[in-house]
């Protein structure tokens, strides 16, 4: 590729990390996309041409290739003036797949922490003066974005399994965080997403590497199953890095870190949650390959201070905490409130807002369950993120099976109105206020959030 590229939903998280990437190597860069978001607004103030609605009219006439998003049509109207004008067309994994060629690449995939792992490996990378370039499905708040086009050798990328065009890129090494049961509306079975992972591991160079969390059972198998070499890191199997002595205080968590069964020191991190620990040893195993010294990595994983919507503080009313999270999935949900109640929090009220009608219908059962350790839940309806309702799913269902199991605190919201309605009669001065969800749930923590300043000022 080269010259002027256009793309096609460029205000979406991996669009935008593609196409500032690209900018800052040097390509002339226009996009559209349906409205104006922080993501091209940083696009537009590094010099991208920004059209706001598709059509025809906004490929610039000289326009080299066109990209687009994978939320994109084929009856968008720029996708049908590309074709007429036989401009070639890249999905927007083959265009991360061409950036990716050109460095040594780390591909980070994995059903749940990818975002954070390489987040954290940017982070780490960048403190220790590798200059890397990365594309990351997240904010970071070091980088004021989630990519750069750095001048160094690695290229760290969120390798995005949903859709299954992660198997368009060929890292030459591979981290594996876990592998479950999701986005069953393009895979349909758990086995059909272990069989993309093991294609994933088997596409990797002679000498290429794979890092895998050994506490996975699904990855663990498909390391015995697949040959390519190896690291292992867990917190709760035998791995070739393990933790012991796992503490927890008001907004992070420490460990003592192994190598093959020698102590390397204490990993102190500046956010919550074992889950975390878990991730930055997915970043030490990596910097340990590379040939850096434990005691490097690990000051520099103590700058990494989170990224957008995973575990992100929006804002503190005195005692009064709201938080907001990407947690989608009964795991993620599971992690979340786990770190919340390892940092001490005494009552934590939780919002969630289901993301997708088919993950629903596959998971609620699992959704009750993991939101059991929440005080006081609300169950927002669900976000369709472009499905089409599926007759007899709503959020109704998650309520309804958290009752049968005995929670009676979980009540429903039919919209974001009725939500923060719930959180202004529900919420105590003290209490934990949890927002998770893939969807446009964040807006309800930010207009409670505001709400409950505005009281503050007032009184």
């Amino acid at each position: 590729m080269e010259g002027k590229l256009h793309f096609i939903g460029i205000g979406g998280v991996g669009m935008s990390a593609i196409a500032k990437i690209m900018l800052g190597m040097g390509y002339d860069i226009s996009g559209s996309d349906l409205q104006r978001g922080r993501f091209t607004c940083l696009l537009e103030a590094m010099g991208a041409t920004i059209y706001y609605g598709h059509a025809a009219e906004n490929i610039p006439m000289d326009t080299q290739a066109v990209v687009y998003s994978s939320a994109v049509k084929t009856d968008n109207p720029e996708m049908i003036e590309a074709a007429a004008r036989g401009i070639p067309i890249y999905k927007r994994a083959e265009t991360l797949a061409f950036l990716m060629s050109n460095k040594c690449s780390i591909g980070v995939a994995g059903s749940h922490g990818k975002t954070t792992v390489s987040a954290m490996i940017a982070v780490m990378m960048d403190n220790l003066n590798m200059n890397p370039t990365f594309a990351i499905g997240g904010m970071i708040p070091q980088f004021c974005g989630n990519s750069q086009a750095g001048e160094g050798e690695y290229f760290v990328a969120e390798a995005d399994e949903s859709d299954g065009t992660f198997l368009m890129l060929f890292p030459k090494i591979a981290i594996i965080t876990n592998i479950e049961s999701d986005h069953l509306e393009h895979y349909i079975s758990l086995e059909n997403i272990v069989k993309s992972f093991e294609k994933y591991l088997e596409q990797l160079p002679e000498n290429g590497l794979a890092i895998i969390c050994a506490d996975c059972s699904n990855t663990l198998a498909l390391s015995k199953r697949v040959d390519k070499h190896y690291i292992t890191y867990a917190l709760h199997h035998d791995a070739d890095y393990t933790v012991t002595n796992i503490c927890h205080n008001s907004y992070g968590v420490s460990a003592d870190v192994w190598e093959k069964g020698q102590l390397l020191g204490r990993l102190v991190l500046n956010v919550p949650g074992e889950h975390n620990i878990a991730n930055a040893l997915a970043a030490v195993a990596l910097g340990r390959y590379l040939g850096k010294d434990f005691a490097d990595c690990a000051k520099s994983l103590a700058d990494f201070c989170g990224t957008g919507r995973r575990f992100e503080l929006l804002g503190r009313v005195n005692n009064l905490q709201i938080v907001d999270d990407y947690a989608h999935h009964p795991t993620e949900i599971m992690a979340t409130i786990k770190a919340a109640r390892d940092m001490g929090v005494k009552r934590i009220v939780t919002v969630f807002q289901p993301h997708r009608y088919s993950r629903t219908q596959c998971l609620y059962k699992e959704f009750a369950l993991a939101l059991a350790d929440a005080d006081f839940v609300v169950i927002n309806e669900i976000y369709p993120a472009f499905e089409k309702p599926i007759p007899g799913i709503s959020a109704q269902l998650i309520v309804d099976a958290a009752r049968k199991n005995g929670h009676n605190m979980v009540v429903y919201a039919a919209d974001q109105e009725q939500a923060l309605q719930i959180l202004n009669q529900q919420v105590r001065d003290d209490d934990f206020v949890l927002i998770m969800g893939a969807g446009n749930i964040r807006s309800v923590g930010e207009r409670f959030l505001e709400e409950k300043l505005r009281r503050s000022y007032s009184e």
